[in-house]
């Protein structure tokens, strides 16, 4: 079996920047509604207050819309017969790799889009410390999972373990 590719999705950085270009419309609103009611020096004083507020909630938006981008950009999913592996690290890298027969289950949780999060319930998470529990920000999550799924049984069948049946 070949090594497999687990394409990733952008769909939390898009929301951030249309968030933060969302809020400018909303503030200047705001702004206008507080700023027009003017008691004395209160209402410069306000004026002054939610024009900070919404410097620094933009500001916020977009540090996270990098901070987002940058974790998925430098993070990347594979799989083969021997397991799942990751790669992670922007100057320096990491990788964890657990083996797909030691894999009890999958749960797959996706977005309207079909984008989503894959999670493992596996031997190896709960003897070692992985930092491999899930798989984030995957393209078309509910396929990765048959795809897995059809991996992990082979793989089990390979290293001749059989799945106990309970009701």
């Amino acid at each position: 079996m070949e090594i497999v590719e687990i394409k990733k999705s952008y769909l939390t950085v898009w929301v951030f920047c249309i968030l933060s270009v969302l809020l400018i419309p909303a503030f200047i609103v705001l702004n206008g509604v507080i700023g027009g009611i003017n008691i004395t020096s209160l209402g410069e004083l306000t004026t002054m207050f939610i024009s900070i507020l919404e410097a620094v909630t933009i500001f916020v938006c977009y540090i996270m819309a990098i901070y987002t981008y940058l974790a998925i950009k430098t993070r990347h999913y594979s799989f083969n017969e021997d397991g799942v592996s990751m790669i992670e690290g922007i100057l320096t890298k990491s990788s964890t790799t657990i083996p797909l027969y030691k894999i009890e289950s999958i749960h797959a949780s996706a977005n309207i889009l079909g984008n989503g999060t894959i999670t493992f319930n596996t031997v190896a998470i709960k003897d070692e410390n992985s930092c491999l529990r899930s798989i984030e920000y995957i393209k078309d999550v509910n396929t990765v999972q048959k795809e897995l799924s059809h991996a992990i049984e082979m793989a089990k069948k390979k290293h001749g373990i059989r799945s106990v049946d309970t009701f």
